[in-house]
């Protein structure tokens, strides 16, 4: 791997960086969740150090893996309220000074751009 390079060694081997590529690919971290994770796996295998993050970012920009992930993010737009039950006994809590109150709790989340619930 390092035969014929030019400029400093590599630390890590290629199965390392297209480990760490996989990861990035399909979990969707940034570099630095990704460093992190890493380092947590470095735990459990001795010998692993973790990359860190300028070398994650210019090793992996340079892999091509052949890994292509479908873009089927959403643009969703979320509100929560609350409904009112009943207003029979109103006068019994401010009276007696009960706190449960009828309340139902609604969330309603819609796509922004096809504007489905």
């Amino acid at each position: 791997m390092n035969r014929k390079k030019t400029g400093a060694p590599y630390k890590y081997p290629n199965t390392f960086i297209n480990f760490a590529s996989i990861i990035y690919s399909f979990l969707r971290l940034p570099y630095r969740q990704l460093e992190g994770f890493i380092g947590r796996l470095s735990i459990y295998e001795l010998g692993l150090v973790a990359a860190d993050y300028t070398t994650l970012h210019k090793r992996i920009s340079k892999q091509n893996l052949g890994i292509e992930i479908q873009d089927n993010d959403a643009v969703t737009a979320v509100d929560s309220s609350g409904i009112n039950v009943t207003n029979r006994g109103d006068w019994m809590r401010e009276k007696h000074g009960k706190q449960w109150r009828g309340w139902l709790k609604v969330h309603v989340a819609v796509d922004v751009e096809s504007k489905r619930l």
